[in-house]
Parts: C-alpha cells; sequence; structure tokens
C-alpha cells in the first residue's frame, strides 16, 4: 500500500487513468487465463453465439470497437425506457432481467 500511496501522490491529476490502466490489465488477463484469447482478438468475438456466423472483415471491425470493461455484481447495465448505443457480450458471470417482482436470470 505504501508504493500506491506514493504513486497516487505523485500523480493526483491521473488517478483516474492509473485505475482503468490497472482495470484493462486485469481484464485482459482474465479474459486469457479464461478463454486463452487477449481482448480485442477475433476469437473472443467469435466466442458470441450472436456473432460467430459473421465474415472475418465485420468480426475485425468489431473487435476494434469493442471495449472491455469490469462490471462489479449488482450494476445495473441497461433500464427500461432508456436509449443503449451499446452491446454488451459477457464473457463470464451471469446476468438477469427485473421487471417489478419478477426476475429472469440469464
Amino acid at each position: 500500500l505504501e508504493v500506491w500511496d506514493k504513486v497516487i501522490s505523485e500523480f493526483p491529476t491521473e488517478q483516474k487513468a492509473i485505475f482503468k490502466s490497472i482495470k484493462d490489465c486485469i481484464a485482459d488477463k482474465a479474459a486469457f487465463k479464461r478463454h486463452g484469447y487477449r481482448l480485442g482478438s477475433t476469437d473472443l468475438v467469435r466466442m458470441s453465439p450472436l456473432l460467430r456466423s459473421l465474415s472475418d472483415p465485420a468480426v475485425e471491425a468489431l473487435a476494434d470497437q469493442f471495449v472491455s470493461m469490469v462490471i462489479r455484481p449488482g450494476t445495473e447495465l441497461v433500464s427500461k425506457g432508456k436509449r443503449e448505443r451499446a452491446l454488451y457480450v459477457l464473457l463470464a458471470g451471469n446476468v438477469y432481467i427485473e421487471e417489478g417482482k419478477r426476475r429472469v436470470d440469464y
């Protein structure tokens, strides 16, 4: 912790960027450890049943656009009625849809 405190104290305005770099590195290592592919890999894109039938150029274009995210359990990704301009591809974990008292797990 002492080293971490020193880094943050020397670069206080860079704290957000430092955290993002660490999260990206951890996400990449986790993807490689779990699936054998690096983030941004076309093989990782092809893991999705929805995307695996796309042409190689389409998959390559998509892989360049993907942004890795590590999401904490319980984080709301989308909300009913809110327009999103994103496609979430889940590599690990579970998601559920909740409407009122009804919940459907995936």
